[in-house]
């Protein structure tokens, strides 16, 4: 029964007793509900079912959804709707859990500078690129191959360089990519990993992307 706005119903606020209960629960037996068997979300005819409210499947729409949080919200500013943790109070115990939970995931030490920092997630160890770089270099890097990058080049490299760079049309010999389409200049590959050998047979002008993929799969 749907009651007008300022109309209250004869019964509200009255407890019943034991007595009231029992008569009550007596003269309902045998009785059928008048809403079994029938399925409130999915069938239009049900009059607190969700017609003209809903999709296909009975769901709410966006502005369904839309006005039910609007109006939480209005309820919440007054007062009308109390949350279910409001007013108790946690014991020490439970206080001093939570407290280390949110410790053990949040606040981590760096491995390189020893510094405390909130980690994004539980596999972060490092609480900055700064230091990403420092632990990332040397033989912590995946391409490191005994300290080959430390050997001295040619006096007579950076004019080869030029020269293959210019036989290839700065051109990467991999992907076909134009040098001008690139930030950074071509780099120049030694095909035997040996920086002494110049030959212009062992080299060949590749991109920085190319570069690192031969890396990779070499290793």
């Amino acid at each position: 029964m749907v009651f007008r706005k300022g109309i209250k119903p004869w019964n509200k606020g009255k407890i019943l007793n034991e007595e009231g209960r029992k008569k009550l629960s007596n003269s309902h037996l045998g009785q059928k509900a008048w809403n079994k068997g029938i399925n409130m979300w999915k069938n239009k005819i049900h009059p607190r079912g969700m017609k003209g409210k809903t999709n296909k499947w009975g769901n709410h729409t966006k502005s369904s959804k839309m006005k039910i949080s609007r109006t939480k919200k209005e309820l919440y500013k007054k007062g009308l709707i109390i949350p279910h943790n409001k007013g108790k109070k946690l014991s020490q115990k439970i206080k001093l859990k939570i407290s280390n939970s949110k410790i053990k995931h949040f606040k981590k030490e760096c491995i390189v500078c020893n510094k405390i920092f909130k980690p994004r997630s539980e596999n972060h160890k490092l609480c900055s690129t700064e230091c990403f770089g420092v632990w990332n270099s040397g033989k912590n890097n995946f391409l490191w191959k005994g300290g080959k990058s430390f050997e001295i080049y040619p006096k007579e490299w950076r004019q080869i360089r030029k020269i293959i760079r210019k036989r290839d049309k700065n051109i990467c010999k991999i992907c076909g990519i134009h040098e001008q389409y690139l930030k950074d200049k071509l780099c120049v590959h030694h095909l035997d990993e040996n920086k002494l050998n110049i030959s212009k047979n062992n080299l060949i002008s590749v991109c920085r992307q190319c570069h690192t993929r031969i890396h990779r799969r070499k290793k």
